[in-house]
């Protein structure tokens, strides 16, 4: 599996190395474009874990719904506490409720 994408490279001159990554919300629209890009190439053969900018059930979906596997979580938590997961695991089960023919489930892989 692979996780995608975590941080995007930037310049920066004010870090010692003069380079470092770029994390969070921003990214979000670049992790939603790689996933589904990811997805489409390799199929369900690949296990595909999204991370960048989720924040909200919502962002947690839309990532499910680009062709991720699981969703991972770091800015949010820093921001809004170890207690976003359940927020976003909340949503979750609400829009399955709501929409019960969606699946956020992936068929297994196979060997």
């Amino acid at each position: 599996g692979v996780t995608a994408i975590n941080s995007i490279p930037v310049a920066e001159p004010r870090l010692a190395s003069g380079r470092g990554g770029l994390t969070g919300r921003v990214i979000f629209p670049e992790m939603l474009r790689v996933v589904s890009e990811l997805r489409q190439e390799a199929g369900q053969q690949l296990v595909i874990n999204a991370v960048g900018g989720i924040a909200t059930g919502e962002d947690a979906w839309r990532a499910l719904e680009a062709g991720a596997d699981t969703v991972q979580l770091f800015t949010a938590m820093v921001y809004q506490g170890p207690w976003v997961a359940r927020s976003i695991a909340l949503d979750l089960a609400k829009r399955m409720r709501a929409n019960p023919a969606a699946s956020i489930s992936t068929p297994p892989l196979q060997s």
